[in-house]
């Protein structure tokens, strides 16, 4: 089974450290992005960086970096059972924010 990398702030792909961990169970690993309801904040500017960034990214991954929209509490949880992932790997949040986000991605991923 694979793992699944949330990818968030730290979008490196050579030595992400959390890549190798995903794929020591079976050599694989998905990659998911989520784009919550803060991307409609994001300046005009802040958002076309950002989206020119992913798409470079998903391209190197072969096209392999899923995308995804809406809440990543839900979101994680739906692409996890969709790659039958064993387990989420993520980069530790250190904002009040994003520790609230992902303590809710727990709690979803628990009930799962």
């Amino acid at each position: 089974m694979p793992g699944l990398v949330w990818l968030r702030r730290d979008l490196r792909r050579r030595d992400l450290p959390l890549l190798a961990e995903a794929a020591a169970s079976d050599g694989s690993a998905a990659v998911v992005f989520v784009l919550d309801d803060r991307w409609a904040r994001l300046s005009t500017a802040r958002r076309a960086w950002l989206a020119r960034n992913l798409l470079s990214l998903r391209a190197s991954y072969e096209e392999r970096l899923c995308l995804r929209f809406g809440d990543p509490a839900i979101v994680i949880g739906q692409v996890a059972s969709e790659v039958a992932a064993a387990c989420v790997h993520v980069s530790n949040e250190s904002e009040p924010d994003g520790a609230m986000r992902d303590a809710a991605v727990r709690a979803a991923l628990a009930e799962l």
